[in-house]
Order: C-alpha cells, then structure tokens, then sequence
C-alpha cells in the first residue's frame, strides 16, 4: 500500500471502510492490517509445514461476505494458483 492514501468513510448501511484515493478502491479492513495479518498468516503457515519451494507465495484472501479468510497459493513459475498447499500434494 505504499504512497497511498486512504480516507475512512462510512457507507449507507454504517459500516467503516477505507477509500484509496488514487484508485477509488474500497476495503473494509484498514490496508495496513490487511498487511499484517498476511505476514501472521503466512509465518505460522511456515511454522507449520516450513517454507514454500521457489518461486511460490502464500497470500491470505478474506471473503468479504462471510468474513473467512483462506490462503492461496501461487506458482509464478508455472503460472497457477492453487487453495491446496502445493507442500501437502506429495504427503503421505
């Protein structure tokens, strides 16, 4: 979220949520939280299976409607993306 700058506003039904000026882009979670709980996500993912092969990254995607939060795996090398951890794929 860098150099931008996000006002909270407030839509119709009452909710808090957070516009980017620079691309009128709404969050309901403050960006710099949303960064945080990636990184916390992702180091007790780690803490768990260790790290991920190269090339690949783990990125936390919160369901906006019901407030869920999964990871998503993505391979830049082969260009894919996966819910399945690609570490557990050959565990026995």
């Amino acid at each position: 979220m860098d150099n931008k700058k996000f006002q909270q506003k407030i839509d119709p039904k009452g909710r808090i949520f957070y516009l980017d000026s620079n691309s009128s882009e709404k969050k309901f979670t403050h960006p710099k939280m949303v960064k945080l709980q990636k990184s916390r996500l992702e180091r007790q993912n780690e803490n768990i299976y260790g790290k991920l092969k190269e090339g690949w990254e783990c990125l936390s995607y919160k369901d906006q409607k019901t407030g869920v939060t999964k990871l998503l795996f993505i391979d830049h090398i082969n260009k894919v993306t996966s819910w399945t951890d690609p570490r557990l794929k050959n565990a026995k």
